[in-house]
Formats: structure tokens, sequence, C-alpha cells
């Protein structure tokens, strides 16, 4: 996320902290394996929606998690 990839996970354990669904990318049920083959063709054949969630999962890193030395 930190360097622009929107992401295709699954809800499990605290991944759902981090991504949020449909605006940093796309969450699928465990096992669910048509439920993620349509998220990635959804990511990969829209460019606006790409070009989104990536700026989102940058943007959601760089404020939630990135961790500044001094």
């Amino acid at each position: 996320m930190s360097t622009g990839l929107p992401i295709l996970a699954t809800w499990h354990g605290g991944i759902p902290e981090v991504v949020t669904d449909g605006k940093s990318g796309f969450l699928v049920a465990e096992r669910d394996a048509p439920a993620l083959s349509s998220a990635m063709k959804k990511l990969a054949s829209n460019a606006s929606i790409y070009a989104a969630m990536s700026a989102e999962a940058a943007r959601a890193v760089a404020e939630g998690f990135e961790q500044k030395t001094r």
C-alpha cells in the first residue's frame, strides 16, 4: 500500500483494519475464489478504479501507519 498499490485480500485477521474495502482495495471472503477472481478482473479492467485505489492506499499508509524518524 505504501508504494501505491491497491490491495486484494481476504476479510481475515487485522487486514480489514488496514484495507478499506472498495477504497484502498478489495476484500473478499476467505476461500471464495470466484469473488477474488471478480475483484481482480474489476481492478485490472478499470483504470480509474485502479488509480483511485492506488492513491487511497498510499494516503492511508502515510496518514495512519507511517513512522517517521527524528
